[in-house]
């Protein structure tokens, strides 16, 4: 049974990799991370932990930052922003929400418009490219993020990467931060052993 679950395995690798490359795929030789605000990208950064906010004692010493005592989040596969509804329900669904996780995100006119309205600060890390069109995750907040970092691993059978964007952001009135993990992974086995 192994050798068959392992025959598939490899079988389905190949065709995936295929298919990826044959439509368009690129995968980036390293991960990074996109910085912004709003509509507007700030910067670009591989993805080694980069601080954005160098005084962290005005940080600490300000009323600017989280809520530590109430904190909301969404946390959405936004599938690309694929279903036309996409911009109407990112809109609805992100009133009064403090931290904003999307996966598979891609930075679209869309995208950009609703950033740009709720004036959230932005982090994405770059899983990889899909018709020169960046896709991956996205961390946003009111809130300037102090610092983030990304991984990525491919996947076992797509050999897409899959990606972890790690965000840290202020607390008001605190010295500590909030660590925020936006992770997209595929969890699965080939047999039942592990289980």
């Amino acid at each position: 049974m192994t050798r068959i679950a392992a025959a598939v395995a490899l079988l389905l690798g190949v065709i995936a990799v295929f298919f990826n490359f044959s439509c368009g795929v690129t995968i980036p030789e390293q991960a990074s991370v996109v910085a912004g605000t709003g509509a507007e990208v700030q910067g670009r950064f591989d993805g080694a932990c980069t601080h954005h906010n160098s005084d962290a004692s005005l940080v600490k010493n300000s009323k600017v930052g989280l809520d530590p005592g109430s904190i909301s989040l969404l946390s959405w596969n936004s599938q690309k922003g694929r279903h036309d509804a996409f911009g109407a329900d990112f809109t609805r669904l992100e009133q009064g929400i403090d931290l904003v996780l999307l996966q598979e995100a891609v930075i679209d006119e869309t995208l950009k418009n609703r950033l740009q309205l709720s004036g959230r600060q932005w982090n994405m890390a770059i899983a990889f490219e899909l018709d020169q069109t960046e896709v991956g995750l996205l961390s946003a907040s009111g809130a300037s993020p102090v610092s983030a970092c990304a991984d990525r691993v491919p996947e076992p059978l797509l050999v897409l990467p899959k990606t972890i964007l790690v965000t840290t952001y202020p607390l008001a009135g605190m010295s500590e931060e909030l660590l925020v993990v936006n992770v997209h992974m595929v969890n699965f086995t080939l047999t039942s052993e592990a289980l």
